[in-house]
């Protein structure tokens, strides 16, 4: 692989939240672990329920990521990684991720992660840092989207009590 190529390569692993201040050295290993693929469009990187074996770093094209019905759940863009939770979890995958358009990704083994996880305890220690950062922003955000919907269904209970009243009302008027 070319210098300017791996330079690039290295740039985007430094992206990745789950990579985040690995320090340079150690970004370099990880992009050594992953291998460089390419997908047709339609083309299937994964399927859901199917064994989370492996995580994807979209370096171009673009990915959408569906449902077992077909559902669009989300579009991933360049320097995204998809399928990092289910690796680490050893969850199956929980949807099906297709190429939107011809595309190219980083995809990472879980033996090749597991063994660098291993052999550079640096590594694993900024990870699981990383990791343990991002659930709790999820789990924080998450919280956040609770009241918020909370706080619209009692407004919206509300409401709908305000015209049950009011058509109990009309259906009262309507008797005498």
């Amino acid at each position: 692989m070319s210098n300017t190529k791996s330079q690039a390569l290295l740039k985007v692993v430094e992206q990745i939240p789950m990579f985040f201040a690995v320090g340079r050295e150690n970004a370099a290993r990880v992009v050594q672990a992953c291998e460089v693929r390419h997908f047709e469009t339609g083309a299937i990187l994964c399927k859901v329920r199917e064994s989370s074996d492996a995580l994807y770093i979209l370096l171009s094209g673009g990915l959408s990521v569906v449902t077992d019905k077909g559902v669009d759940l989300a579009q991933i863009d360049p320097v995204a990684p998809v399928g990092e939770m289910g690796m680490l979890t050893g969850q199956p995958r929980s949807a099906t991720v297709r190429a939107r358009q011809r595309s190219t990704v980083l995809s990472l083994r879980k033996a090749a992660f597991e063994g660098l996880m291993r052999k550079h305890m640096a590594i694993a220690r900024q990870v699981n840092r990383n990791v343990l950062e991002t659930l709790e922003a999820r789990l924080q955000e998450s919280r956040s989207n609770y009241g918020t919907q909370n706080s619209e269904l009692r407004s919206l209970r509300q409401r709908l009590a305000a015209m049950e009243q009011e058509l109990g009302g009309l259906e009262g008027g309507g008797r005498s």
